[in-house]
């Protein structure tokens, strides 16, 4: 049933991706034929915030295409989410499943979190009902398979490898004792060695002061700040925010679901036991965090705190209430399985489909919003040119217009970030700044390294020389002639590159596409 109810909402969100093409959104990118380079080992200076899910990629690519990847991943962490809360509960009969499985699905946490294209986030989070589940009492050694296989899907990204190895250690101290979570969680650190070796290998990366103000929760409802985060809402980038939240009923819906949430904690914590004070504390505990590292103080210490090599990859503290979502979908199930367990069949049919549309109208608007950000676009038609165009021995390739975020390609809805670093061998140079929207002006989190000017050709030639720039990638048309020493090696009517070295006789004219080597 749980899958069956996964399946369906998974189908009402990415109908739309059915169609060809690759889904570049935000944060969720790819490239046709993805390459093992420095960006997906993590080697080219940024911090590895998507290692190893970009080397994974690449290596399977040529068995399952890079767009086809995209969507598996897409679907499968909403689908393993809510089949797995709705395991979590199968126990009590399919009105607590039905339940769980829509709470846990569909709620502004997952829709907001899909909209920055945060998919490998989400699947960190679909992880956890299936950790609880693994790490049920047993012999040693196949609870620690039963664990690692279960957090194979988290440990694509640092964030899911941290949060998966925390609630091993945390649910089998529950269940098995602290000498067993020891045996357990020690081994499973493993997941976190392919993105803490390129993090200790390459140069310190320190996130900027702005940062923690930039990605702190913020208001996206009617309910102000309190109410948003308490709603599983309140994520920072007003991109994804969902307009719905702003309208009387959808803030009532999610207000009651609040309260039958809470109601069902109360009777949890009332009952007694490890494991109900652990479902409460699961809800109720990363809220109060969010909103305690929003506060002045909260912000003070994220700021020092990102001073600390490789804690900048968890300034984002909207993550921490996908926790939140799993224990209170499973509160919920556990209230609508105990009020209907008294009931006929008529009226607890009745029953769920009055929760159920309590909770689709919490966010009314999340399909649409979902089927026009994950539109299916395709990269130009001189993309493969341009990327044999840059040969695999260059020590850097500098990707300008100077700015992270590109915007939509055409078909698209959404900007996103640019994917050039994942179709390239060497490592590449381009900017790291965000810039994040606000009802106040923009703020801006400037990382990486400074930006480099081709106005001036004597101080372009120095900083390509310091930076050992040896191809220069343009979007769109250049804003500059080659710099001394580059010529055109692709000069296509969306891309152009230019090469240092070769003899400027051969330069392209204008206009001609470099043959494919193909």
């Amino acid at each position: 049933m749980a899958w069956v109810v996964a399946g369906v909402v998974c189908l009402l969100y990415f109908a739309g991706t059915l169609r060809p093409g690759y889904l570049l959104v935000r944060d969720f990118v790819t490239v046709p034929d993805p390459v093992l380079g420095a960006a997906a080992l993590g080697r080219d200076g940024a911090a590895p915030r998507a290692v190893p899910l970009d080397a994974i990629t690449a290596v399977l690519d040529p068995v399952v295409p890079a767009a086809l990847q995209q969507r598996l991943l897409l679907v499968g962490s909403v689908l393993l989410l809510g089949a797995g809360v709705g395991m979590l509960v199968r126990s009590r009969g399919w009105p607590a499943v039905v339940t769980a499985t829509v709470v846990a699905t569909w709620n502004p946490y997952v829709v907001e979190r899909l909209l920055l294209g945060q998919a490998p986030t989400l699947l960190g989070v679909a992880a956890l009902p299936w950790l609880v589940i693994a790490c049920r009492p047993g012999p040693y050694r196949s609870q620690l398979a039963r664990a690692l296989l279960a957090a194979l899907p988290a440990a694509l990204t640092p964030f899911g490898s941290v949060l998966a190895v925390a609630t091993l250690a945390l649910v089998t101290t529950a269940t098995s004792g602290a000498r067993r979570a020891a045996a357990v969680a020690l081994p499973s650190l493993i997941l976190c060695v392919p993105w803490v070796v390129p993090a200790l290998a390459g140069a310190p990366t320190r996130s900027a002061a702005q940062g923690a103000d930039a990605f702190a929760a913020r208001q996206d409802s009617g309910l102000g700040l309190v109410g948003s985060v308490l709603t599983w809402g309140g994520i920072w980038a007003p991109g994804a925010h969902l307009s719905s939240r702003a309208e009387v009923v959808p803030m009532l819906a999610a207000l009651a679901l609040v309260l039958v949430v809470a109601a069902s904690a109360i009777l949890a914590v009332r009952g007694g036991g490890r494991r109900a004070a652990a479902l409460v504390l699961a809800w109720s505990v990363p809220p109060v965090l969010v909103l305690a590292l929003a506060t002045p103080v909260g912000l003070s210490v994220m700021e020092v705190l990102q001073q600390v090599p490789g804690l900048a990859l968890f300034r984002d503290t909207h993550r921490l209430l996908g926790v939140s979502v799993v224990g209170g979908a499973v509160l919920a199930g556990l209230l609508v399985a105990r009020t209907t367990r008294s009931l006929s069949p008529p009226a607890v049919t009745a029953a769920v489909a009055l929760i159920v549309s309590v909770v689709v109208t919490t966010v009314p608007d999340g399909p649409r919003r979902l089927h026009a950000a994950y539109t299916p676009v395709a990269f130009p038609s001189e993309w493969a040119d341009a990327v044999s165009s840059v040969p695999a021995e260059s020590r850097h390739v500098l990707v300008l217009p100077w700015q992270a975020i590109r915007p939509p390609l055409p078909g698209g809805r959404v900007p996103f970030l640019d994917p050039v670093p994942r179709a390239l061998e060497p490592p590449t140079v381009t900017s790291r700044d965000l810039v994040v929207r606000r009802a106040d002006g923009p703020v801006l989190v400037p990382e990486g390294e400074p930006e480099i000017r081709l106005d001036d050709p004597t101080q372009a030639r120095r900083a390509l020389d310091s930076r050992q720039i040896d191809v220069v990638w343009w979007w769109g048309v250049p804003e500059s002639e080659p710099p001394p020493g580059f010529v055109t090696v692709h000069d296509g009517s969306q891309i152009t590159v230019w090469r240092r070295g070769g003899d400027p006789r051969s330069q392209l004219p204008r206009g001609i596409l470099r043959p494919s080597t193909d």
